[in-house]
């Protein structure tokens, strides 16, 4: 979804090309494609507002988290995560 973003936002389509561009003419990406290796399977996304919005949203916050220097609360039990390498950022 990030890479449908960035070429929404710097790209257009020339001659059958990505071309970068500071043009205000934009380009939309309806979907994308993800292959697996190590199934090797390709899988298509349908690409939507929706998920551009949660991609965004993601986005901010992480910018927020640099800024801030804060981590997000812990939503999780500890003991499920017991095992995680994580956890030491988590629960300090």
């Amino acid at each position: 979804m990030a890479y449908a973003l960035i070429l929404e936002e710097g790209y257009v389509l020339k001659d059958g090309e990505l071309v970068e561009t500071q043009d205000v003419t934009k380009t939309v990406v309806k979907r994308g494609v993800i292959y697996s290796a190590i199934q090797k399977k390709v899988d298509v996304l349908q690409i939507t507002e929706e998920l551009k919005r949660a991609v965004r949203r993601g986005i901010q916050d992480l910018k927020s988290i640099i800024e801030t220097g804060e981590f997000p609360s812990v939503r999780q039990p500890w003991s499920k995560c017991a095992n995680c390498w994580y956890r030491r950022f988590c629960y300090p």
